[in-house]
């Protein structure tokens, strides 16, 4: 009987790796901070102005200036004359009626009554204003030189030198396949 027998060999790959060199420098940064401090040269007191009006204060209890007392005097003038007239032509109407009715004696006697009526006084309780204080500050407390500060750097530095990786490759075994025949008196390979 014949028989074949097949044998394999795999193909190894041999990797050969050098790591990279790792060279970084650097320069540190430098600061450098210059102050001056805040100086006083003349220090003052501060002041203000106080100014205080009085007028809305005394308007409100009749102690005007000139113009003023003339407009309300005048607007006052005014209302009453509208009123008088008013009073006038209601009289004027009553008397009308008192020409054209029968009861004129009655008409007569009401007109009467209502004139002998005293004026009804009035009480005006009114607040007084209070007077306009205004209080402004200077602002100007004295001469000084304000505070300084100057900061000044040399930026750093990072050099990376880092070096290459070197991968080598190379076959340690190729692949091969190997057949051959057993049980003849011949043997044959292949």
């Amino acid at each position: 009987m014949l028989r074949i027998n097949i044998q394999q060999t795999y193909g190894k790959i041999a990797i050969q790796t050098q790591k990279a060199p790792l060279d970084l420098q650097s320069k540190l940064v430098k600061v450098q901070i210059e102050t001056t401090p805040a100086v006083a040269v003349s220090v003052r007191k501060t002041t203000g102005t106080l100014s205080i009006d009085q007028y809305p204060s005394r308007a409100s209890y009749n102690l005007k200036n000139n113009t003023d007392f003339t407009r309300d005097f005048a607007q006052r003038g005014m209302d009453a004359l509208q009123e008088s007239i008013g009073e006038n032509a209601a009289e004027g109407d009553q008397l009308m009626r008192i020409e054209n009715s029968t009861s004129a004696a009655k008409t007569v006697a009401q007109m009467a009554t209502q004139a002998l009526e005293p004026t009804p006084v009035e009480w005006n309780y009114v607040s007084f204003a209070r007077p306009e204080i205004n209080y402004e500050l200077n602002t100007t407390p004295g001469d000084y030189t304000p505070w300084k500060s100057n900061i000044s750097y040399d930026m750093g530095e990072v050099t990376n030198n880092t070096g290459t990786t070197q991968v080598r490759t190379s076959m340690a075994q190729y692949p091969s396949i190997r057949f051959w025949t057993t049980g003849n008196r011949t043997d044959m390979r292949i």
